[in-house]
């Protein structure tokens, strides 16, 4: 396959053997690295102290390493030792540590600034395998209800309120109420929390989303939120109806078996984007942009330019009359049955006509 110029920085969680499994399929070399005390799942994997980073990344720099991409479950360092510190690191420490104080997304992103001042670039996971974040589609077949849409759009707003101070990405709402907020602990802790305090469900009876989503202001080449089985049987524990999360803006993980967890337990999974009826995707991008320009002030210009060149090249929201006439023509019935607070995002149900 060649010299590899790709290193994955790996953190905990299945989602680095995931995407190292999807690079060597799709014949991309890359190796794979991890800080030292943090328990990763990966075969020829090389460690680094924290301590000697900067060293670290510049020998990747030197080896034919042109790119990172960070993946899983980073958490603060708890020790350093203050005698492994070499001096380009201990140079850098009080800024990084400086970020380790604020939230998981100000850390990375302090740390991606780093690597990138040493000649290296940070990409996302979309950026390399792009195929681990689904495209727009119904993953199950449970048909969400007027009040589980109605808790979505509800999880949504929370979700996006609790991102701003860059607090968790995901948030339980049954009938209306929200019942936990993701915090640091984390998505699993969250629905564990809900499943052994919930008291509004009789025998048998499912209600409330899980909604997870990409902070408002979060630099999407780290850290996005992901499904999977385990997200699936915690989320059915809690009683739950459903998961809703962002078009493209969370990863699906081992999907087959997320998928198929979720038909057997009886939950729905499901996501897009589309344009407002009569709606252009020139009008689409421009409002979009706005959104940018007035919500994601976090982002310098040149970032937001990055974001708004992607949205343009890349983003084909369907028109919403457009596809409900397509699948009627094709024998379906097409209901739709939530809509985001931006009116892109959207969940619809298609039953047999």
């Amino acid at each position: 396959m060649g010299d590899p110029n790709l290193a994955i920085i790996a953190g905990t969680g299945v989602l680095p053997s995931l995407l190292s499994r999807a690079l060597t399929a799709a014949g991309r070399p890359h190796i794979c690295c991890h800080p030292h005390g943090v328990p990763v799942d990966l075969e020829d994997v090389e460690e680094f102290y924290f301590e000697r980073s900067i060293s670290f990344f510049r020998s990747l720099e030197t080896r034919g390493i042109r790119q990172v991409v960070m993946v899983g479950k980073f958490h603060r360092p708890r020790r350093l030792n203050p005698l492994r510190f070499e001096g380009s690191t201990l140079m850098a420490a009080p800024r990084i540590l400086a970020s380790l104080r604020k939230g998981d997304d100000a850390s990375l992103r302090a740390l991606a600034e780093v690597i990138e001042q040493l000649g290296l670039e940070v990409v996302g996971v979309e950026d390399v395998a792009p195929n681990l974040l689904p495209e727009p589609g119904l993953y199950a077949s449970r048909v969400p209800s007027d009040q589980d849409r109605a808790d979505a759009e509800r999880a949504a707003a929370i979700v996006e309120a609790i991102s701003t101070v860059d607090v968790g990405q995901g948030a339980v709402v049954a009938g209306g109420l929200c019942l936990a907020t993701e915090a640091l602990p984390g998505t699993d802790a969250m629905l564990e929390w809900v499943a052994t305090t919930r008291e509004d469900l009789a025998p048998g009876c499912r209600s409330g989303v899980l909604y997870k989503a990409p902070k408002i202001h979060q630099d999407r080449r780290m850290d996005l939120p992901a499904i999977g089985p385990t997200t699936v049987a915690k989320a059915a524990a809690a009683g739950l109806a459903g998961i809703v999360w962002e078009a493209r803006g969370a990863l699906l993980l081992d999907a087959d078996q997320t998928m198929a967890e979720a038909d057997r337990l009886g939950l729905f999974l499901w996501v897009d984007v589309f344009r407002e009826p009569g709606e252009s995707r020139t009008a689409y991008i421009e409002r979009y942009i706005s959104r940018i320009r007035s919500s994601w002030q976090p982002l310098n210009a040149e970032q937001q330019d990055h974001v708004i060149s992607h949205l343009g090249s890349f983003d084909i929201p369907a028109d919403r009359e457009a596809i409900t006439a397509t699948a009627r023509e094709a024998g379906w019935n097409w209901a739709w049955t939530w809509n985001g607070t931006h009116q892109a995002e959207a969940m619809a149900v298609l039953t047999p006509a």
